[in-house]
């Protein structure tokens, strides 16, 4: 008698379905960035209505290097918040798992979420520049997370995670009986 074969978790029926059934991958997937909606809109409406800093909207930027890219434009950054399905890696354990990441793709949104995470500013003018947007804006880096994704995450976490959790039950379930069949 063969042994039974069983899916258990995200992974093994994200690697099972890659292998086996694309498009049902593709379901899943349309599935989840769907639970990520409410998460994107919750963020997008933290966006700050105007710059947390004075000159940080100014166009004097567009014959810089980066053209208009890193004025503080809100709508252009509440266009940037995105969902996105991606891998991250598990520091030490040289392992990578499949996540779903909230993200901002604009760069000067990603300015404003970031700024301050990895130091609280390595020199004068980069600890007045994150001073600046914390009191302007009300918004903390909280730990080594962003401003708005973490925010929104966290006020959020136990309806994501049921929700989450409950499409990857659907098809965990779905894989498992197919497998039963053989």
């Amino acid at each position: 008698m063969p042994a039974a074969t069983r899916i258990d978790g995200l992974d093994e029926a994200v690697a099972y379905l890659k292998l086996f059934d694309n498009e049902t991958l593709k379901a899943m997937n349309k599935e989840m960035y769907s639970v990520m909606k409410d998460l994107v809109q919750e963020t997008r409406g933290m966006v700050p209505g105007t710059s947390p800093m004075s000159g940080w909207e100014k166009k004097s930027l567009t014959g810089a290097k980066w053209g208009t890219q890193l004025n503080f434009t809100p709508s252009k950054i509440r266009t940037g918040v995105r969902s996105k399905i991606g891998n991250v890696r598990n520091k030490g354990l040289n392992t990578r798992e499949r996540a779903y990441l909230l993200i901002n793709a604009n760069p000067a949104g990603a300015i404003y979420e970031t700024a301050g995470r990895k130091t609280d500013g390595a020199t004068p003018q980069g600890r007045q520049f994150i001073k600046n947007i914390e009191e302007r804006s009300g918004m903390r880096v909280i730990g080594k997370q962003g401003r708005l994704a973490w925010r929104a995450a966290i006020n959020n976490r136990a309806e994501i995670t049921v929700k989450m959790g409950r499409v990857v039950a659907k098809y965990q379930d779905m894989i498992n009986r197919r497998l039963a069949r053989y």
